[in-house]
């Protein structure tokens, strides 16, 4: 095998027959490890926000929310919030807000080039305070 490199336009290369298939520091980088964890505000029907650290997969998302899920933007704190796009109106609603009654459980969470991010402590302080005033309270007649 001849051990000596050509040069190209684009700079070195290597002959083929020399070439090794090294894909996985690829697939290392471009793919998030799923057993990455991302600090995000739970809500809950009927009990008050948490902070969880949960899976960074959409998977984790689903299970969170019980099925399928869509993302809407907080318009005071441009956080994320994911719930379950079927939720189904039965019971009593979550919270109240500018879409509407949301049932179910939902999850606060950030995003950043179309991946899920983690939480500041910041960020975690709005999204419990929005939810505070969110909440849905059954009206007293």
């Amino acid at each position: 095998m001849n051990n000596s490199k050509e040069k190209s336009a684009v700079g070195d290369s290597t002959p083929a027959t020399e070439k090794t298939n090294n894909i996985s520091s690829v697939i290392d980088y471009s793919i998030p490890d799923e057993r990455e964890k991302i600090k995000c505000v739970i809500q809950r029907p009927g009990v008050i926000s948490e902070i969880v650290e949960i899976n960074n997969t959409i998977e984790a998302m689903h299970d969170i929310v019980g099925g399928a899920t869509t993302v809407v933007t907080i318009p005071e704190n441009r956080l994320k919030l994911t719930m379950n796009i079927h939720s189904k109106r039965k019971g009593k609603p979550n919270l109240k807000t500018l879409w509407g009654r949301i049932y179910g459980t939902v999850l606060i969470t950030t995003i950043n080039k179309d991946q899920y991010v983690g939480l500041t402590p910041q960020q975690i302080q709005s999204a419990r305070a929005w939810l505070l005033k969110h909440t849905y309270e059954e009206e007293k007649r």
